[in-house]
C-alpha cells in the first residue's frame, strides 16, 4: 500500500514512498492541503477559496484541472468527489502528516512543529485562501505557545534548569516580544552566575523591541537587570539621545529654503533648490535644518547620496531611492502595474521588497529593457506617487553623480508633477561641465534656485566663537588667529573648538590643520581607534554585522566601542529595518583616520573586507547593488584579479537592460540616446581598460584556469556591446572565441550560452545551414551535461531550425519532444513554462506555412493562454503577431486586428524589435480597408523604420507585401492615392520583385506566391 506524507509546519513538502511530489502549480498545491487538513468540501466552497476573482465557470474549469493534475502527480485517485458537490480526499489512502502528529500527541507533538503552518507559502490572486492560511497559521501557532509554556511551567516547579532553559528559548523564538519569558531566562542565567549571559538576552530584547514596535523593555525587566548588575546604577545598554546640533549663521540661507519649502506646500510659486559650496563648509547640516520642519508623515521624503568611488557605476544613487519608495509604497498600499513593478525590480534591485522578484518570464537569455522603457516605468511610478503625496528627493554630492543618474533625474524634473515635487540637491562648487549643463536644461522646464554658501566673514567667525564657547575667554588675538587658520571653513572652526572646549588653552593646539584633527582623536580608546580604522575602510557606511565579523566580537561588545564613538559625535548610527549601520559624521574625519593607516594595513583589511562581502553574494541580481562595493575594496587591496572579474560582471548586468538580443541601434532616437548612452563613450573606455587589464594580469597571474575564465567573461561582455552596437561581424569573433576558450577549460554554462547566441543571429539572418551546425553542438553538449532545460531549450530551437529548412514533420515531433521535457520540469519550476508556449507558437507557425490558418490559431492560442495564465509578457509580442497574420490571411480581419492591437500595445511597453514590423505593417493595411489612411501611413512608416533596424529577410518582405497590396488599391480612390503617393512612389511591380527576392530567402514563405499574383494582375 502507498504511503503518503505531508509536512505542513515549515516549508510544506508532500511525499509517496519517500520520494517528494512535486504539484504542478500553486493552486493544485494548495487545494491538496486545504483537503488534507479538512478532509472534504464542497465545490463551491474551494472555488471561492481559490478562484473568486475571475467567473465561475472558467473557476470550475480550473478546480477540475487541479483536481486531474493533483491524480496525476500522485498516480493515485487521491482526490474525489463522491457526489456533484463534494470534493474530498480518498478515505482508502492513508495520509499521514506532521500536523495529524502535532494534534494528537501532545508531548510528540511539539517536536515536529518546526516552523509555522505552511511557512513561506503564497498562492497569488488566492485572497482568500490566503485569509484562511493566516487564520489557522496563527490558531497553531497559539496551540504551539500555550503546550511550551505549560511545558516551561512544569519545568520551572521541578526546577529542572536544564530544560527550562531549553523550553524558554523556545517560547522565545516563536514568540520574541514576550518579555516574561525573557524574565524567567535571564533569572535562570543570573542564578547560575552567568552574568554576560543575562545582558546579552537583555540586549537582544531590547534590540527586537525597539526595531519591530519602537519601544523599550517594561519597567519590570529594567527592574531585574538592575537587580542583577547593582553596580550599572542607572545605567543602560539603550542608544542615548544625540545632542542637539548646533547651527550657526545662514540665517538668509535657511529663511529661502523654509519660505520655499512652505510655498512648496501651500501650492505657491517654488524652485527646486540647488545648495553649493567647498567641501566641509556646511552644505549637509543647511541641507538638515530645511528637513527639519518637513512634515514627514505628510510626503514623501526621499534621500541619497552620490559617493565618489560609485561615479563610474551606472544608476547606482537610485537604489537608495527605490529601497526607501517600496517601503512607502508598501505600506500606503499603493497598486502599481505588474509590469512597472517588473522593470523597475529588474534594475533597481532595492525596489523588491522581502521574498518578492520580478515576475517577467523572458523566453531566452539576453537583454531585458531599454533605457526609455526603464524611464517611462520611473516617471510613471512618481507621477502615480506624486498625485497621492507631495515628494521631496535629496540628493547630497551631486558632483558625483554618475552620468546615467543624472539623465534620469533631468527627465524627472521635466516631468510635470502638477508642483507636487521638490528637489534639493547638494554639490561642491566648481561642479564640472555635466552638472552645468543639467542646470541649464532644468531651468527651461522646472524652476531651480542656486544656494550659494560662502566662507564665514571675520566678524562672524567671532560670533561663532562667542556662542559656541560663550565661557571662552577671548583673550589676544585667539579669533585673528582661528579666522587665519581656518580662512572661515565651518568644518575646521567646529574641529578647533572641539580642542578648545577640552584643553580650554590655544597653545596647546598646534596650528596646523593635520593636528586640529589628531587632538579630536587623542581620547579614543585603543579598541575604539580599531574600530575608526575599520569604519574608515568603506566610503558610505558599514554594517553592525560586517563590524562583528571583521573585529571577531560579538555584537554587544562591538555596541560598547561604537557608543564611545557615538558619544564623541565621531561616528553616527543609521537604522533601516532590522540592519544597523555606521558611518563617520563628516567625510573630512573619515579621509584622515584613512589616510593615518599604512598603506599595507589599509591593503590587507581592504582585501579582507572584500573577500567577506564577496561570501555575502546571493548569485542572483541582487547581487549587482554590491559589485561597486567589490570593484572599491578589491581595487584598494590591489587585487586586480578580482577588480577585473567584478568590473567584467558590473558592465554585463548594465548591459542587461539596454537592448534585445542583435539589434541595430545606429537608428535609435537621438534624444534618448543621449539620455541612456551619455555614458556610452565611458562604457566602450571601460571596456578598453578592461582589456589592457586583462593582458597585463596574464603576465603574472598563476591560475591559468581562472585566467581563462575571466577571458571568457570578458568575451561575453565585448560580444554582446559589439551586437548592440550593430557591429555583428566583430560580435561573432567575440562570441565564437568565447566558444572555443570555454571548451578548452569545460566551461559549458559559457559554451551554451556562446551556442545560444550564434543560433539567435542564425534565426534573425536566415543562416539556415549554420544554425543547425550550432543547434546540433547545442543539444550535444546539453545531453553531455545532462542540463533538462538545455536539452529542452535546444530541441525547441532545433524544431525552428526544421521549420525554416522547410521539414514541418520532422519539427513538430522534436517539438513535442521539448514540450514533454519542459512538462517535467515545469512541475518543479514554473518559470521555463515560456518554452512550452514557444513550441505550441511553432506549432502554429507550421500551420500557417501549411495554409492551414484556423488550426494554426489554435495553437497560437494556447501559447497566448499559457503566457497570460503565468503572467509572462515576452512571448506575447510574437504569438499575438503570428496570430494576427493568421487572421487575416484567413479573412477574419476583426480578429486580426484585435491580435496586432494587443501585440503592438506590448510591443511599446517591452522593447523587442522581432515581429515588429509585421504588426504594424499588417495593422497599417488593416486600417487602409477601414479609410483610416493617414493612421494607416504612420503605422507603415514605423513598420519600416523596425525592419530596417531588423534586417531580417522575411520581416522586409512583409514590409514589401503591405506595400504591394496599399498600392493596388489606389485604383479609383483618389484620397488613398494623395495620402500614400509621396511615400509609395515605386510601382506595383517593383514592389513585388523586391519582395519575391527577399522572401526567396525564406523557404517556409508563401507569400512570395501571393506577390507573384500581384504582378500579373499588374501585367
Amino acid at each position: 500500500m502507498d504511503c503518503i506524507y505531508l509536512q505542513l509546519f515549515n516549508t510544506p513538502a508532500i511525499f509517496k514512498n519517500n520520494t517528494r511530489i512535486f504539484l504542478p502549480f500553486k493552486k493544485a498545491e494548495a487545494l491538496f492541503y486545504y483537503l488534507v487538513v479538512h478532509q472534504r468540501a464542497t465545490r463551491e466552497e474551494l472555488v471561492h477559496l481559490l478562484w473568486g476573482e475571475i467567473d465561475e465557470e472558467t473557476a470550475k474549469k480550473n478546480l477540475r484541472n487541479a483536481m486531474y493534475k493533483i491524480r496525476k502527480a500522485f498516480d493515485l485517485n487521491i482526490v474525489i468527489s463522491p457526489q456533484r458537490a463534494i470534493v474530498m480526499i480518498n478515505p482508502d489512502i492513508k495520509i499521514e502528516s506532521d500536523l495529524e502528529i502535532f494534534i494528537t500527541g501532545r508531548d510528540k507533538g511539539i517536536g515536529v512543529y518546526t516552523g509555522e503552518f505552511l511557512q513561506g507559502f503564497h498562492v497569488r490572486d488566492g485572497g482568500a485562501f490566503e485569509n484562511w492560511m493566516s487564520t489557522t497559521r496563527e490558531y497553531y501557532r497559539e496551540m504551539y505557545i500555550a503546550r511550551l509554556q505549560e511545558k516551561l511551567h512544569r519545568f520551572l516547579d521541578k526546577k529542572d534548569e536544564k530544560m527550562v532553559e531549553y523550553y524558554a528559548k523556545l517560547l522565545i523564538q516563536v514568540d520574541p516580544f514576550d518579555e516574561k519569558t525573557y524574565r524567567i531566562l535571564m533569572r535562570l542565567y543570573s542564578d547560575q552566575g552567568a552574568y554576560s549571559k543575562a545582558i546579552d538576552l537583555y540586549s537582544r530584547l531590547q534590540q527586537v523591541l525597539q526595531q519591530e514596535l519602537g519601544i523599550t523593555p517594561d519597567r519590570r525587566t529594567k527592574e531585574l537587570l538592575k537587580d542583577i548588575f547593582p553596580n550599572r546604577g542607572d545605567k543602560e545598554t539603550k542608544n542615548k539621545e544625540k545632542p542637539q546640533e548646533f547651527f550657526y549663521g545662514r540665517k538668509k540661507e535657511v529663511k529661502r529654503l523654509e519660505n520655499n519649502y512652505r510655498s512648496f506646500i501651500k501650492e505657491g510659486c517654488y524652485s527646486s533648490c540647488f545648495i553649493v559650496g567647498e567641501a566641509g563648509i556646511g552644505k549637509t547640516t543647511l541641507k538638515n535644518q530645511l528637513l527639519k520642519i518637513v512634515a514627514k508623515e505628510e510626503l514623501y521624503l526621499l534621500e541619497t547620496n552620490c559617493y565618489q568611488a560609485e561615479e563610474k557605476y551606472f544608476l547606482k544613487p537610485w537604489n537608495a531611492i527605490f529601497s526607501l519608495l517600496s517601503e512607502k509604497i508598501l505600506k500606503d498600499n499603493i497598486e502599481l502595474p505588474p509590469l512597472w513593478k517588473d522593470i523597475l525590480i529588474s534594475v533597481f534591485p532595492g525596489f523588491a521588497t522581502e521574498g518578492t522578484a520580478s515576475t517577467i518570464n523572458f523566453l531566452e537569455e539576453g537583454s531585458l529593457f531599454n533605457y526609455r522603457v526603464v524611464e517611462d516605468a520611473v516617471l510613471g511610478l512618481f507621477k502615480r506617487i506624486s498625485s497621492r503625496r507631495k515628494i521631496i528627493v535629496v540628493f547630497e554630492d551631486l558632483q558625483w553623480i554618475d552620468s546615467m543618474s543624472l539623465s534620469l533625474l533631468s527627465s524627472l524634473l521635466q516631468q510635470d508633477q502638477g508642483k507636487n515635487l521638490l528637489f534639493v540637491g547638494t554639490c561642491r562648487d566648481g561642479y564640472d561641465k555635466r552638472i552645468d549643463k543639467f542646470m541649464v536644461k532644468i531651468r527651461k522646464y522646472h524652476p531651480m534656485e542656486e544656494i550659494p554658501i560662502g566662507r564665514f566673514t571675520f566678524q562672524e567667525v567671532g560670533d561663532f566663537i562667542h556662542k559656541t564657547l560663550p565661557d571662552l575667554s577671548m583673550k589676544g588675538n585667539l579669533v585673528e588667529e582661528i579666522y587665519e587658520e581656518t580662512e572661515g571653513n565651518t568644518f575646521f572652526i567646529i574641529e578647533y573648538l572641539q580642542s578648545l572646549r577640552k584643553n580650554n588653552d590655544f597653545e596647546k593646539i598646534t596650528p596646523k590643520m593635520q593636528d586640529i584633527l589628531k587632538s579630536r582623536f587623542l581620547e579614543v580608546s585603543e579598541e575604539g581607534k580599531k574600530v575608526l580604522n575599520i569604519i574608515s575602510l568603506f566610503f558610505d557606511k558599514v554594517s553592525l554585522e560586517l563590524l562583528t565579523t571583521l573585529m571577531n566580537k560579538d555584537e554587544l561588545q562591538v555596541m560598547q566601542m561604537i557608543e564611545e564613538l557615538q558619544n564623541k559625535n565621531i561616528v553616527k548610527a543609521l537604522e533601516k529595518g532590522h540592519e544597523i549601520t555606521f558611518q563617520f559624521t563628516h567625510l573630512k574625519l573619515r579621509e584622515f583616520i584613512y589616510f593615518q593607516q599604512s598603506s599595507a594595513m589599509r591593503k590587507v583589511l581592504h582585501n579582507k573586507v572584500g573577500n567577506i562581502l564577496e561570501s555575502q553574494l546571493r548569485h542572483n541580481k541582487v547581487d549587482v547593488l554590491n559589485y561597486s562595493r567589490l570593484i572599491y575594496h578589491f581595487s584598494h587591496a590591489g587585487n586586480q584579479f578580482k577588480t577585473l572579474k567584478y568590473s567584467i560582471k558590473n558592465i554585463n548586468a548594465h548591459l542587461d537592460f539596454s537592448y534585445e538580443v542583435f539589434p541595430t541601434s545606429n537608428e535609435v532616437n537621438e534624444q534618448k540616446k543621449e539620455g541612456f548612452f551619455g555614458t556610452e563613450k565611458e562604457l566602450l573606455q571601460s571596456l578598453k581598460a578592461m582589456e589592457e587589464e586583462l593582458e597585463e594580469i596574464k603576465k603574472y597571474h598563476f591560475s591559468w584556469e581562472e585566467m581563462v575564465k575571466l577571458q571568457i567573461e570578458f568575451l561575453y561582455i565585448r560580444g554582446r556591446y559589439a551586437i548592440r552596437e550593430g557591429a555583428y561581424k566583430e560580435a561573432i569573433v567575440y562570441i565564437q572565441q568565447m566558444i572555443e576558450a570555454s571548451k578548452t577549460i569545460k566551461a559549458h554554462a559559457y559554451c551554451l550560452k556562446g551556442y545560444k547566441q550564434m543560433i539567435y543571429y542564425c534565426i534573425q539572418a536566415h543562416k539556415v545551414e549554420e544554425m543547425t551546425f550550432y543547434v546540433e553542438e547545442a543539444l550535444l553538449l546539453a545531453r553531455t551535461c545532462r542540463e533538462q532545460k538545455e536539452i529542452g531549450i535546444a530541441l525547441r530551437l532545433k524544431g525552428l531550425n526544421k521549420i525554416m529548412m522547410g521539414r514541418y514533420v520532422e519539427a513538430e515531433e522534436v517539438l513535442k519532444a521539448s514540450i514533454k521535457i519542459f512538462d517535467e520540469i515545469t512541475k518543479i519550476d514554473n518559470k521555463y513554462i515560456i518554452n512550452i508556449a514557444a513550441a505550441y507558437n511553432y506549432m502554429g507557425e507550421i500551420r500557417r506555412y501549411t495554409m492551414k490558418f484556423s488550426s494554426a490559431l489554435n495553437y497560437y492560442d494556447k501559447a497566448i493562454a499559457i503566457c497570460e495564465e503565468n503572467k509572462v509578457l515576452k512571448g506575447l509580442t510574437q504569438f499575438n503577431t503570428n496570430a494576427g497574420q493568421a487572421a487575416l490571411e484567413m479573412g477574419d480581419y476583426q480578429r486580426a486586428k484585435e491580435y496586432l492591437q494587443r501585440a503592438i500595445s506590448l510591443y511599446q511597453q517591452i522593447e523587442v524589435f522581432w515581429g515588429r514590423s509585421i504588426a504594424e505593417g499588417y495593422m497599417a493595411l488593416l486600417l487602409v480597408s477601414e479609410g483610416r489612411y493617414k493612421e494607416a501611413l504612420a503605422y507603415l512608416k514605423t513598420a519600416e523604420v523596425y525592419a530596417e533596424k531588423l534586417k531580417s529577410p522575411y520581416e522586409l518582405g512583409i514590409l514589401y507585401r503591405v506595400k504591394t497590396e496599399i498600392k493596388a488599391k489606389f485604383g479609383k480612390n483618389s484620397t488613398l492615392k494623395e495620402i500614400f503617393d509621396d511615400y509609395l512612389s515605386l510601382n506595383i511591380e517593383e514592389y513585388c520583385k523586391r519582395g519575391i527576392a527577399l522572401l526567396g530567402e525564406v523557404k517556409t514563405s508563401y507569400e512570395k506566391e501571393i506577390l507573384k499574383v500581384f504582378i500579373k494582375d499588374a501585367k
